[in-house]
């Protein structure tokens, strides 16, 4: 529905969105409860894959769909992460 207000177009794949994210989440935090020293080795390039997937998620919630001073708030958040994630 905000998707459609915002951007014109309602295609219901925001809620399919969500749930990717969701089971993403999941999964990162469960492989690294389970089996930390695999999930110490993984994949160089999954890190920044995974970071991505956030940011957008993050970025959308606090940014796009939020007005006035929560979206400051946002971007500072945004820009915070960023800072902190190319360390």
């Amino acid at each position: 529905m905000q998707t459609e207000a915002l951007f014109g177009v309602a295609t219901g794949i925001g809620l399919w969105v969500n749930y990717a994210f969701t089971l993403l989440w999941i999964g990162e935090a469960a492989w690294w409860q389970a089996l930390p020293a695999s999930y110490a080795r993984r994949a160089s390039a999954w890190t920044p894959a995974v970071r991505g997937a956030f940011l957008f998620m993050i970025v959308n919630g606090a940014v796009v769909f939020v007005s006035g001073p929560r979206r400051l708030l946002g971007i500072a958040v945004v820009a915070a992460l960023i800072w902190i994630w190319r360390r």
